[in-house]
């Protein structure tokens, strides 16, 4: 997928309260950020948005190492959606200290956010 700047949009405010916009929009999109910190906001990003990423898009969740409600939100819906083998396909994201500064060392960095691409084709089980 292409970032198209001329179509580019990003949405501020609560999911609960900014998601339901889109609801009557054709709307796909290419990259998908979800920062909800809480079970519940996580959940609602990813049942909404996911379904609308393109093929090839990318969906990142900032605090998935760091929170487990969000953890466990992402790994519900992926069971709830049996799309469990997603998870064989997510890279784990570095974060240093400091100003969220990736540490080249490795010394001081710790896991924190997790994205995968989708799948244009699902794999058969």
């Amino acid at each position: 997928p292409r970032l198209n700047g001329g179509t580019a949009k990003v949405l501020k405010g609560e999911f609960q309260a900014t998601l339901p916009r889109l609801r009557d929009e054709n709307v796909s999109l290419s990259y998908v950020k979800c920062d909800g910190d809480m079970y519940s906001s996580t959940f609602e990003c990813v049942q909404f948005l996911y379904p609308r990423l393109e093929c090839g898009g990318y969906i990142y969740f900032d605090d998935y190492h760091e929170f487990g409600e969000c953890q466990r939100a992402v790994k519900d819906y992926l069971t709830q959606t049996n799309q469990q083998d997603v998870a064989e396909d997510m890279f784990s994201v570095r974060q240093g200290f400091g100003l969220g500064v990736y540490d080249r060392t490795l010394t001081k960095a710790k896991y924190e956010a997790v994205f995968w691409r989708k799948e244009c084709e699902r794999k058969e089980a």
